[in-house]
C-alpha cells in the first residue's frame, strides 16, 4: 500500500488528538496508533527487476571460506530475488561453480556474466565471516561482512555503486540450534545464508522497513 501525503497528515492529526487525549488518562491509545501507523517505502539501492542476474560469491581475503556457505548463499540470494520480482532469471549456482572448478582462465564477474549470458553480476565478496560456539547458549551467533558491487555482465563495467568500488554491510545473525539435534557445519552455513540472503536481498526491492536489516559499513 502507498502512502500519499493526505494519509501522513490524516495520521499526524490522529497521533496529535490522541496525545491530547493521553495527557487525560488515556496514554495507551496513543501506543496502538503509534504502532498502527505505516512503515515507509524504501527504495531499491540498485534494480535488477527484468533482468537475468547471476550471483557470484567469492573470498578474496578468506579463502577458509567453506564452499558451501557460498552455494547456500548464492541459492538462497536467488530464491529471494525471484520471489519479490528483483530478477527475471537468475543462474544456478551449478553453472558458476563448474565452471570455476574447470576453468583455466581468471574468474571474474565479467567473464561469469558472459558464459552464463547473464545481463548483470551481483559480486558478493566475503571480507569477514566468524560463527562463534557457545556451550551455554542455545543461539549460535554468526557474523558476516559482504561487499557488493552490481557488474554489466558484458562490458564489465561496474554500474553500483557509482562512486566507489563496493558498498559493504554487515549481517549479525543467530544461528537457530535445538539441542535435541546435532548442530552440522551444513546446518550453520545454511541458517546464516538464509539470513544474509534475505537482507541482502533488500538492497535490489522496493520494500517496507523491516525490524533487523544488514548495517552498512561506511569506510
Amino acid at each position: 500500500m502507498k502512502i500519499n501525503k493526505n494519509s501522513n497528515i490524516l495520521y499526524i492529526a490522529l497521533v496529535w488528538h490522541f496525545f491530547l487525549l493521553s495527557l487525560s488518562g488515556c496514554g495507551p491509545v496513543l501506543g496502538i496508533i503509534i504502532e498502527t501507523m505505516p512503515k515507509p517505502d524504501i527504495p531499491a539501492q540498485y534494480d535488477t527487476a527484468g533482468k537475468k542476474v547471476a550471483v557470484y560469491v567469492c573470498s578474496q581475503n578468506n579463502s577458509e571460506l567453506s564452499p558451501i556457505f557460498k552455494r547456500e548463499l548464492t541459492t538462497l540470494l536467488n530464491a529471494e530475488l525471484l520471489s519479490n520480482n528483483a530478477a527475471a532469471e537468475t543462474v544456478d549456482y551449478s553453472d558458476i561453480s563448474d565452471m570455476i572448478l574447470t576453468g583455466t582462465d581468471v574468474i571474474t564477474p565479467e567473464t561469469i556474466g558472459q558464459v552464463t549470458n547473464a545481463d548483470i553480476v551481483i559480486h558478493i565478496d566475503i571480507n569477514y565471516f566468524s560463527v562463534q560456539f557457545q556451550a551455554s547458549d542455545k543461539m549460535e551467533p554468526g557474523q558476516v561482512l559482504c561487499l557488493i558491487s552490481v557488474i554489466d555482465a558484458q562490458t564489465g563495467q561496474r554500474l553500483w555503486p557509482s562512486d566507489q568500488l563496493n558498498k559493504a554491510y554487515l549481517i549479525n545473525g543467530k544461528i537457530g540450534h535445538d539441542p535435541q539435534i546435532k548442530l552440522t557445519t551444513g546446518r550453520i552455513m545454511h541458517d546464516l545464508a538464509e539470513q544474509a540472503a534475505i537482507e541482502l536481498a533488500r538492497l535490489f526491492y522496493l520494500h517496507k522497513a523491516p525490524a533487523k536489516q544488514a548495517s552498512e559499513v561506511k569506510s
